[in-house]
């Protein structure tokens, strides 16, 4: 049914779904995406604010869900019939595409994967029972492209791709069941059923796997082995993990190796040892460890996949941790709270603080804050709590267990109970308005307490119902209540003297689940009951009597109505369905509703909070969900309720004990701070004195430095103006027997070009007469040919007209002799028929002469048959002999075809001759053209040779200025000597001092130590003394010694008071200290700016010399391109010739030899030093 806009929007989920496979992934470095409920959940850690991807509304609930490798899509499938997959893209939070195939016979997936690489096309799942049946998706069509059974029963647990090559692994693992498939075509490909060479004794149920970057796969078992495979599926080797118990249920690649999880909520960390070739991981001693408690089995794991900084880790109990990655601590924390790890039993809203209350079969009873969305304060106890209510103040609850009813104070930290009530099992129990009354069930009957007392007047005991209340709701004016119970009737009870029940309501059948009071009916006369149950009604009841009911199609669980009166709130409870959240208009309520996806199991609570903001719901899922109330109508009505009402309470309970313990706590940190500060000040100035220390030492060694450098300028300069000269002298020599070397070189390829075309016209020659004697033979032979063939023609015609007239002959022989045969047995036939009716006629007397006849007919039919038989057998030899002339014939076609062959051979040994004398002529072009780009390359050098020496004027001037800014940097290092020099001196006297008083201060250790060693020894003695207490002569005698020993002899003393004298000098060095420090950040600064002036000149003159590089490169690279073409156009060398080159090859060497000094030189210039070195073993760190 479809209604008006949506009134409500899920702000936030306080819980996990546990039985999702894939259950966590990182979207980026602040994103998590988990399921809870009927949703997927996008957390954001920095903000903990959610976005939500709500569940299908014809689903039963999400099973799987997996994250494309670069985050860009998500896909969430969910169980239905049949099972449905839908794809997200998490940018825009959109839903892109829905499938569903009825090649899949399960209702859900298991496990799904984006293909890495093609994560926008390609998608693989994994159904359920009973087929168990792989799919490969084209996702973005949608469309099947293949499937193929995996398993005949045996359950599946995961499948993935290979991280390196889609279409190379895909891997199936599940108890006894391994696959490795390959996409070929479109089609699976199966590769291996199980894991060769593995060792018998490793166990087969494989729980996980994981591919890791190097392309190895891991493979764990709940047996505890880690199975480690090449990219083949081929055993490697397997690692036994050596704690007690340990499944792996949950594995992890990472950069460096893998991440394992397993049961007890254990995380182990595998290190790649860098061997490619063998299998050698090896496991970190930190074991993190999430909970101790409880046997929770790690379900899924997730990496911040940028930085690795942080690990998520679910478990099966519904819980969420994270942990930095690589610290070395080993408790894991929560993610943002602790949730339930059961169904939720019982939930309540506070009025005056923004709290919920709930209670679960996880034997825990929370407090969260809905609006800072954060978990108050929560208790744990041995028994399972069926119930539980929240004082409007926020002081107090009360909570139902199985034994008693317990009344318990909300303090800043824990839960304290201070009263026990003998109610058994109250599955219901809620405080009134006003907080001064509280109704619980107990059983068929319900008790109303004083809530400041704890007492159960007798007239405050309520009896009618004759099965378990279900149900409890107060009026607005806490003067009556109304119950509901699994005995199908509804009553309202009066709080008065007189206590009575008015208009009870019963239904026959109905097992009423919950139930809410208006202040009035829609018809306008007296106060409406709501209630549901299992009948799948939403019934309105006044006075007693029914006088509407709206069909619901599925069972309600719970509704809720605001305090304005606008809206109605339903709970779906149905074991087909999720637990739905159903929205009505309520004035009036007409039975349209729109619908909310909310948790994956039915709704167990549902409330309203004071001011019609927020909507709870809780299922048996174990979720909590706040929704935010959207309604135009409840905001103005919220609006004017904030004018007159009070702002939410802030105040909490504390214990004077509690308040003690903080006041210790702040005096012991405030003593802590005081010493701290002590100690760093000391530390501070410490470290000062020796980092002033060592920037006396960097100077001195930066004078040192530039003054070698300058040295070493120098020198290369000098170096350098001889090279130039030596350069210039060989590059004349080298260009005159260029010029020389370029002449005979023209004259030696004139002479070879001439040789050349002589050369070709003879082979032109050659061609023709070759050309024309091949025409000759082939016209010869093809005559030749012609004749041999009609010969052989004409003989094989008259052969074969020969034959087929023999053939006729014979044909025609055959059929007289079968006519004759014929008509002989016909006649034989008729005679046989006349003697038979002869002897019918005749006695038993001729009976033998009959046979004798007879026996004569059968003689000549005999003859026949002879004669029949050696008719057929000269026809087979006839046969016989026009097969052989037919092969004859074949035999002589072939030597026909024969001799075509070797016609066509001839032809193509015509078509090489043709083809070769082409290449020919095309190597003399190619060589004319070699020619002129000789000429072309030796303009180019000419040109080359005579920009390089117009520039080596101005690199001669560029070479003086830099000369004159070296003299200028040499008198400013001249200057900063002098005043290093000048604060030297100042600093040796400040070390003197400070050489003094460290000399002063190892005396008075000196003076402690021994002092120390004195005590020591008076201790001894007294222990001595202490031995003989029983013999007081031995007692005196030897504290007699003790006394002559130690205070006889000893001199007294005063000692100078060192810490005033310490104190001075400490405030002497830190003044002294200052004045330094100023003087060195001048300094240092006008450093620094002389410094950039120079790299600034650097980097000038490193581009020129790169500039200089590249035309260096380009000419030599022209210059091995004229020796290539060179080297082609020679094909023939003489001893001159080579004699010759011999010489450039030495030339072209001593070249290479004054380049590289030349490059020595350039690279040998002062560079500008824009930072110091690095500090090593400073004195501060040594100390």
């Amino acid at each position: 049914m479809l209604g008006a806009a949506p009134s409500i929007q899920t702000k936030y989920i306080f819980g996990q779904k546990a039985d999702t496979n894939g259950s966590v992934f990182h979207i980026d470095e602040q994103k998590i995406i988990y399921t809870a409920g009927h949703n997927v959940v996008i957390y954001n850690t920095e903000d903990k604010l959610m976005q939500f991807f709500p569940g299908l509304d014809i689903s039963l609930g999400i099973t799987s869900i997996a994250l494309s490798p670069l985050r860009r899509h998500l896909a969430v499938a969910e169980r239905a019939e049949p099972a449905v997959v839908i794809v997200y893209d998490t940018h825009t939070q959109r839903k892109k595409r829905m499938m569903s195939t009825p090649d899949c016979l399960s209702n859900e997936y298991v496990s799904m994967a984006f293909a890495p690489g093609q994560e926008n096309k390609y998608l693989i799942t994994m159904g359920g029972a009973p087929d168990w049946m792989l799919v490969y998706w084209q996702w973005e069509r949608p469309r099947v492209l293949t499937f193929i059974q995996v398993s005949s029963g045996n359950p599946v647990y995961q499948i993935s791709f290979n991280l390196l090559d889609h279409n190379n692994g895909i891997i199936v693992t599940g108890q006894d069941v391994f696959r490795w498939y390959k996409i070929q075509e479109n089609v699976f490909k199966p590769q291996a059923t199980d894991i060769h060479s593995k060792p018998e004794m490793l166990g087969t149920n494989y729980l996980c796997h994981a591919w890791l970057k190097d392309g190895r796969l891991v493979v764990g078992n709940e047996t505890g082995e880690i199975l480690i495979l090449d990219a083949n599926c081929e055993y490697l080797g397997y690692i036994k993990i050596a704690l007690e118990g340990f499944e792996v249920t949950s594995i992890l690649y990472s950069e460096r190796g893998f991440v394992v999880g397993g049961t007890k909520g254990r995380i182990l960390i595998f290190d790649s040892l860098g061997d490619e070739r063998k299998p050698d991981y090896k496991q970190r001693p930190r074991i993190i460890q999430t909970e101790k408690k409880t046997n929770a089995k790690v379900k899924g794991m997730s990496l911040s996949f940028q930085t690795e900084e942080f690990l998520v880790i679910t478990l099966d109990n519904s819980q969420i941790y994270s942990i930095e990655f690589n610290s070395l601590n080993e408790e894991a924390d929560y993610l943002s709270q602790p949730f339930h790890s059961g169904a939720i039993t019982g939930m309540d809203v506070c009025v005056r603080k923004p709290l919920v209350v709930t209670c679960g079969t996880d034997n825990y009873v929370r407090i969260w804050n809905y609006l800072e969305r954060t978990l108050e304060v929560y208790a744990h106890y041995a028994e399972e709590p069926f119930s539980v209510a929240f004082h409007p103040s926020g002081f107090h609850i009360v909570v139902g267990f199985a034994d008693k009813l317990r009344m318990m104070i909300v303090f800043h930290n824990y839960i304290k109970p201070y009263q026990d009530i003998s109610i058994r099992a109250c599955a219901e129990v809620r405080f009134s308005n006003g907080g001064h009354l509280f109704a619980a069930t107990n059983g068929s009957y319900i008790k109303v307490y004083n809530f400041y007392t704890g007492e159960n007047p007798p007239n405050m005991e309520f009896k009618g119902h004759s099965g378990k209340v279900r149900s409890i709701a107060w009026n607005e004016d806490d003067t009556s209540f109304v119950s509901a119970g699994m005995d199908g009737t509804v009553y309202e009870w009066k709080i008065n003297p007189k206590n009575g029940v008015t208009h009870p309501n019963h239904q026959k059948g109905v097992n009423y689940s919950s139930v809410i009071m208006t202040s009035e009916s829609s018809t306008g006369e007296g106060k409406s009951i709501y209630a549901v149950g299992n009948d799948k009604y939403l019934k309105e009841i006044c006075e007693g009597n029914e006088i509407r009911r709206l069909e619901t199609r599925s069972i309600i669980g719970q509704i809720a109505l605001t305090h304005s009166g606008k809206l109605l709130f339903a709970g779906v409870n149905d074991p087909t369905k999720t637990g739905a959240v159903w929205c009505y208009k309520f004035s009036p309520l007409t039975g349209d509703y729109t619908e909310y996806q909310a948790h994956s199991s039915g709704i167990e609570r549902i409330r309203v909070s004071h001011d019609d903001c927020f909507l709870f719901t809780a299922g048996q899922d174990g979720c909590l969900i706040i929704w935010e109330i959207k309604d135009k109508d409840i905001r103005a009505l919220r609006r004017e309720k904030e004018a007159l009402g009070l702002p939410y309470a802030e105040e909490v309970l504390m214990t004077k004990v509690d308040i003690d313990d903080l006041n210790q706590q702040i005096e012991s940190l405030r003593t802590q701070n005081r010493d701290m500060v002590t100690n760093s000040k000391m530390q501070y100035e410490l470290n000062l004195q020796d980092r002033a220390d060592l920037i006396e030492k960097l100077r001195e060694q930066l004078v040192n430095d530039a003054q070698q450098d300058k040295n070493r300028y120098d020198s290369l300069a000098e170096s350098k103006r001889e090279m130039e000269q030596q350069y210039d002298e060989r590059i004349r020599g080298i260009k005159e027997q260029y010029e020389l070397e370029r002449q005979e070189l023209e004259t030696k390829q004139q002479q070879d070009f001439m040789l050349e075309v002589g050369r070709y016209q003879e082979l032109s020659r050659d061609k023709d007469m070759e050309t024309k004697a091949a025409e000759e033979a082939i016209r010869n032979l093809e005559k030749r040919h012609h004749e041999e063939l009609n010969h052989q023609k004409d003989d094989f015609e008259q052969q074969l007209k020969e034959e087929d007239i023999e053939v006729k002959r014979l044909d025609r022989e055959n059929e007289e002799l079968r006519k004759r045969h014929q008509y002989i047995l016909k006649q034989l036939q008729e005679e046989d028929k006349q003697e038979v009716t002869e002897l019918r006629m005749q006695n038993e007397a001729d009976t033998k002469q009959i046979k004798e006849e007879s026996l004569k007919a059968k003689g000549k039919l005999s003859m026949a048959k002879r004669k029949e038989t050696m008719l057929q057998a000269e026809k087979d030899r006839l046969e016989d002999e026009i097969k052989a002339k037919r092969e004859e014939k074949d035999h002589q076609d072939k030597q026909i075809n024969q001799q075509r062959e070797q016609l066509n051979k001839m032809k193509n040994i015509i078509a090489d001759k043709e083809k070769e004398i082409g290449e020919r002529e095309k190597k003399i072009y190619e060589l004319k053209q070699n020619n002129q780009n000789l000429e072309k390359f030796k303009f180019v050098l000419d040109y080359k040779i005579r920009e390089l020496k117009q520039e080596i004027g101005p690199r001669e001037k560029e070479i003086a200025e830099m000369k004159e800014q070296t003299s200028d940097m040499d008198k400013r290092l001249k200057f900063l000597s002098g005043l290093n020099e000048s604060l030297g001196g100042f600093m040796d006297e400040l070390c003197q001092t400070q050489d003094n008083m460290q000399h002063e201060i190892s005396e008075q250790r000196d003076r402690i130590r021994k002092s120390q060693n004195k005590i020591k020894a008076i201790r001894d003695g007294i222990y001595d003394c202490a031995q003989n207490i029983q013999d007081f002569r031995k007692l005196k005698e030897s504290i007699l010694k003790l006394f002559s020993k130690y205070v006889k002899t000893e001199g007294r003393g005063q000692e100078p008071d060192t810490e005033k004298e310490f104190a001075r000098q400490c405030e002497y060095l830190q003044n002294s200290i200052d004045s330094l420090r100023k003087k060195l950040k001048e300094v240092t600064e006008k450093h620094q700016q002389e410094n950039m002036k120079m790299m600034k000149v650097n980097a000038e003159l490193i581009e020129e010399i790169y500039k200089l590089r590249e035309e260096r490169k380009k000419l030599s690279g022209v210059k091995r391109q004229y020796e290539l073409l060179t080297q082609k156009t020679q094909p023939r060398r003489s001893s001159k010739e080579e004699e010759n080159i011999k010489i450039m090859e030495k030339q072209k060497e001593e070249i290479r030899e004054l380049r590289k000094k030349i490059q020595e030189i350039e690279s040998g210039r002062p560079q500008s030093q824009g930072r110091l070195p690095p500090l090593e073993n400073p004195s501060w760190a040594q100390d």
